[in-house]
């Protein structure tokens, strides 16, 4: 049943991450004949991250309160209407009115994103507890799956059956899987620690009276963030999408220097999410066999410091194809290698920190993770750009290498630590993962029970 569930999942997450690249060559084709400016499509563009990444916050606070299953639905119900308001382009030529549609179906498809992006690595994790890294990967694969072939299919749809038709089928998919996800779906991935709990102190002089009911403060965003192994993890991932996005606005031009036609500067930009699936894959699930999450996400920092240097290439280094080539797949594997051990690592911290809370924590830090992903990925597009017109794209890479290795050390400094804290524990604790002491101060003469709703 758990393997059924995930390959919904799986579908779901692919379906959504395949509409977001889909309408990268519709909308400029279908509106070519306004004359709309490459700034309008730029901000067309640029709304559905923005949501996506704002959304994502929102979406790990409303899990515990909604449900994950009901938020999963209503993301995949918003992401059938962004589609629907698209499709209805065809049939007006007022050019305000276009806008409208367009800016608004991106805003709606930025939220559901959101929705089905975070709602599915906080099931997969409930589903999945001792094997989520693993799963994670997988779905992680699938998304990028889909953000690559979104092209593709979206331009064959588009010459087949027309610009509306294709949202029709897309929508009429959409409807099936929400169907089937309604359906199939067990209610038991909405199961959830409730955060309001009241407090009962016992006296050991009297007997057992309760002297307080007070609803303790449930856990936030910013209770994690005082954890340093998830604040480190959280920028672990920024990076992680940072990494590529910073480069994807300027490398078709820095191609063309070298000569090269449009379609092999499209197979170049395929290197990445090539290298990046092939890991996800097959490299991956070895590596977490052998190594733990923490070395494994710094190993990698050290790995992308030295590779952003051939991503230019930087100025010391010969302008060269080639190693702008091995830099695209090494990129590859530096976005899964820190993306998904940096993502157990944000849960497991902050399970040992508030392990009362486990999986409201869970959701709160799939919430987190997305947000930064998208956070990485539009600062990225913007720094790129932007300081590549006053210093050049060569030494943009430098500087994201310099400041990559800085994070790294950082990085390691804080697994010494770790390493130093568990070895002076005492040989009677139990065996696991020692991030981080428990606090049991006043577990002698609190007890904590959940208020009924």
């Amino acid at each position: 049943m758990a393997e059924l569930d995930f390959l919904l999942i799986l579908t779901t997450c692919f379906t959504s991450s395949l509409c977001i690249t889909l309408i990268i060559p519709l909308l400029p084709l279908e509106l070519n004949k306004y004359e709309f400016s490459e700034t309008v499509f730029g901000y067309i563009f640029a709304i559905d991250p923005t949501l996506c990444m704002i959304g994502s916050l929102g979406v790990g606070k409303l899990m515990v309160l909604v449900g994950r299953k009901a938020i999963l639905l209503i993301g995949v119900c918003t992401l059938g209407l962004c589609l629907a308001l698209l499709s209805v382009i065809s049939y007006t030529t007022d050019t305000t009115v276009i806008l409208i549609l367009c800016f608004l179906s991106r805003a709606c498809q930025g939220l559901a994103t959101s929705m089905v992006q975070t709602t599915s690595f906080a099931i997969i994790s409930k589903i999945f507890e001792e094997r989520k890294q693993k799963y994670f990967a997988y779905l992680e694969g699938s998304q990028g799956l889909g953000l690559v072939l979104g092209p593709v299919v979206g331009g064959l749809l588009y010459m087949s059956i027309g610009f509306s038709s294709t949202f029709y089928v897309l929508g009429g998919f959409l409807i099936m899987i929400f169907l089937i996800l309604y359906f199939k779906l067990p209610r038991t991935v909405n199961d959830t620690e409730n955060p309001l709990l009241e407090q009962t102190v016992q006296r050991s002089d009297q007997e057992s009276t309760r002297v307080s009911r007070d609803v303790i403060r449930p856990v936030g965003y910013c209770d994690l963030l005082k954890n340093a192994l998830f604040a480190l993890s959280i920028i672990s991932v920024t990076i992680s999408t940072f990494q590529f996005a910073y480069y994807y606005p300027i490398i078709p031009l820095e191609l063309s220097d070298f000569g090269l036609s449009d379609l092999e500067i499209s197979l170049f930009t395929s290197l990445q999410p090539l290298g990046y699936l092939f890991c996800t894959l097959f490299i991956l699930p070895l590596c977490s066999k052998l190594f733990s999450n923490i070395k494994m996400v710094a190993c990698t920092l050290l790995l992308g410091g030295v590779s952003h240097l051939l991503v230019g290439p930087s100025v010391p280094l010969p302008h060269s194809l080639t190693l702008m080539i091995i830099a695209q797949l090494l990129v590859g594997v530096i976005l899964i290698f820190l993306m998904i051990p940096s993502f157990v690592l944000m849960i497991e911290s902050a399970e040992v920190r508030f392990p009362a809370h486990k999986s409201y924590v869970n959701d709160l830090s799939s919430g987190m993770f997305n947000f930064c992903g998208k956070f990485g990925q539009t600062f990225g597009a913007i720094y790129g750009s932007h300081l590549s017109k006053i210093i050049g794209f060569r030494n943009v890479c430098t500087t994201v290498s310099i400041a990559i290795l800085l994070f790294s050390i950082v990085y390691i400094c804080h697994l010494l630590r770790i390493n130093r804290k568990n070895k002076s524990l005492p040989s009677s604790q139990p065996n696991g993962p020692k991030l981080y002491k428990r606090d049991h101060s006043n577990s002698q003469h609190i007890t904590v029970q959940s208020l009924a709703s």
